[in-house]
């Protein structure tokens, strides 16, 4: 014998007995409809449910996502913060470093528009040598192709921003020009960079304040012949910045070791992104003035006889720029600071000499291998910043 169970007639006193204890089936046919008598019916009545319910949640997350959208585009302020772009750009830095779990982000009307450019500051993080902003800018028509195409032997893509920084914490540190940003174009639209601002010893304050207004864009030489090189905005943007100022790791070491070229290394200080060296000028220097260190180039010194490189604790050579090491990911439990001669002849002009010129293409060429100048130093200093 054949059976079909969907169409099994169930007696309706045990029917009834099954609906009472199942509350989802009374809901289902609330209303005077007739009660089903098969199973067949039953299961109908329970996919019509099915149905209904996922419906019901793809319409609740399709709402909370317009909601979210449309509260997200009118507080442009909470959008940032959910931007965390230090994390987006860390390798798109020169003074790199894990930025992004020690950043504090920015509330206070920290996205601003202007002539089809929106300016959204995510993220602040300062130490006692070092002050970090990040940035997106999106542009509506798009960045300039030869702008986007300007990348640094590191990867790394700058945009120059018209304006003025006022810092006012420290008025001898603010730029009446404009600022330089680091970071890279994630598409022809937008470009993710920070700002960086070298302290130096002057922060010892618990918060540091600073005032940006930006008037424009100053895009590369290439765009000068389309008449875009200079874009200045019809309504300049300002910010007003404040961030706590981090000290829990930064670890200063005094030396006054004297150095071949007559100067002191009087200290070194190491922050989350950079180590910084402190050095006096010699005796016969006149007012015995400090000596400011802001070549980008290892093997120049404020004399031009002796060089010096900077190697971490496994032996890897470490990348001075504008005075300051930059940290990246060596390790600096420790450092070595290594002085040494250079051919040259210090009568003559350094630039006029062909064998300095040869050592240094050679020395840079190797990676500024520690083999090659073994022979020549004259002096080294290490600094242990971890026991």
């Amino acid at each position: 014998m054949n059976l079909d169970f969907d169409t099994i007639e169930i007696p309706e006193e045990k029917l009834n007995r099954t609906i009472q204890s199942a509350p989802h089936a009374i809901a289902s046919c609330a209303g005077g409809e007739p009660l089903p008598h098969t199973i067949k019916q039953i299961h109908g009545i329970h996919r019509k449910q099915m149905i209904r319910h996922t419906a019901g949640l793809f319409c609740a997350a399709a709402f909370f996502f317009c909601l979210s959208a449309i509260f997200l585009h009118s507080n442009p302020s909470l959008a940032a913060d959910l931007l965390h772009l230090f994390e987006k750009i860390e390798n798109k830095q020169i003074f790199s470093g894990d930025l992004h779990t020690h950043a504090t982000p920015l509330a206070n009307n920290n996205s601003q528009k202007s002539d089809g450019y929106t300016f959204t500051l995510s993220e602040t993080y300062c130490d006692t040598q070092n002050f970090y902003v990040s940035v997106q800018i999106t542009s509506e028509e798009g960045f300039p192709e030869s702008q986007r195409a300007q990348v640094d032997p590191d990867g790394i893509s700058s945009l120059y921003l018209m304006g003025k920084w006022t810092d006012s914490s420290f008025p001898e540190n603010s730029y009446t020009q404009g600022v330089s940003l680091s970071g890279t174009f994630s598409d022809d639209h937008t470009f993710i960079g920070s700002f960086h601002q070298i302290l130096g010893e002057n922060t010892s304050k618990d918060t540091y304040n600073a005032e940006w207004k930006i008037s424009g864009i100053q895009y590369s030489p290439e765009e000068a012949k389309n008449g875009n090189m200079y874009i200045y905005f019809s309504e300049p943007l300002e910010f007003q910045i404040e961030t706590p100022v981090q000290s829990d790791g930064t670890v200063k070491k005094l030396l006054n070791e004297k150095l071949p070229n007559g100067t002191t290394l009087i200290s070194a200080t190491k922050t989350l992104t950079t180590i910084s060296l402190e050095s006096k000028g010699n005796e016969e220097s006149k007012d015995n003035e400090e000596v400011e260190q802001s070549s980008t180039d290892t093997l120049l010194s404020p004399f031009e006889q002796y060089g010096y490189a900077v190697y971490d604790a496994n032996g890897n050579h470490m990348t001075d720029k504008t005075g300051l090491i930059a940290i990246q990911d060596h390790d600096v439990s420790k450092i070595q600071i290594c002085y040494f001669k250079l051919p040259v002849n210090p009568d003559q002009d350094v630039n006029n000499q062909p064998e300095y010129e040869e050592f240094q293409q050679s020395f840079r060429e190797s990676g500024y291998s520690y083999d090659m100048i073994k022979d020549r130093i004259v002096k080294q200093v290490e600094i242990v910043f971890e026991e």
